[in-house]
């Protein structure tokens, strides 16, 4: 999973859609190993279209592991995209669901878990690349764990005491964590909810739990810095 995060965020923003797709510098990664670098593509919504010969190849989402992109002048702002397969799980009884492949954009990664967003539009300008949510989800939002393959619907966000129960739940095997999770929202020891937070309904709180989730940490051991 290192290898796939590697200190990778996407600055976030509400953008209108517009006709056409954003052509960007990207490094394409593809699951047999192999990589296509610097290479200009278009910000894919399905199959990836890569410019070959100056022409634009488009190859099948099966074969893509993820992408890194950046505007050619901004080299320095990255995003990573990927084509994960949605899961659905249901903390009450337990019970998983999968869905299609969906491409998702991420946010914030730590060590052991990714937080990205399904998107419908992926601007990449100059001064920053933007991304659009997809509508018709409970929430934007996602988690990636484990191997990597599938991205987590969370819960709606207006219901906060059920997206603390989903989240104590799916990430159960950090107590110390889960010690911190209450319907308001995540916080380590001796903290205190601020005006910059914004709770269950924006990112920044699960960008700090991709930070601190540490699997198989129990009660008594000490939480993250």
């Amino acid at each position: 999973m290192r290898k796939f995060i590697a200190a990778i965020f996407v600055m976030l923003a509400a953008a209108l859609a517009a006709a056409g797709a954003d052509k960007a510098s990207a490094n394409v990664y593809f699951k047999d190993g192999t990589v296509k670098e610097n290479v200009t593509i278009k910000v894919p919504f399905g199959a990836v279209p890569i410019m070959e010969d100056g022409k634009f190849h488009k190859f099948p989402v099966r074969d893509i592991s993820h992408i890194v992109l950046w505007h050619p002048e901004n080299p320095e702002n990255v995003c990573l995209l990927a084509p994960l397969r949605i899961g659905v799980f249901y903390h009450k009884d337990n019970r998983k669901e999968y869905g299609d492949t969906a491409w998702f954009a991420v946010h914030s990664a730590g060590d052991n878990l990714m937080h990205a967003i399904i998107y419908t539009d992926v601007k990449v300008k100059k001064k920053g690349i933007k991304v659009k949510f997809r509508d018709g989800y409970p929430s934007p939002y996602f988690l990636i764990k484990g191997d990597r393959e599938i991205a987590w619907r969370l819960p709606e966000s207006g219901r906060r005491g059920t997206v603390a129960d989903w989240v104590k739940a799916f990430l159960a095997d950090d107590e110390v964590l889960c010690a911190g999770v209450n319907e308001k929202g995540y916080w380590r020891p001796g903290e205190k909810p601020g005006k910059y937070w914004t709770y269950w309904d924006g990112p920044l709180m699960y960008e700090k739990i991709c930070t601190d989730y540490t699997p198989g940490r129990k009660a008594g051991q000490p939480a993250s810095e």
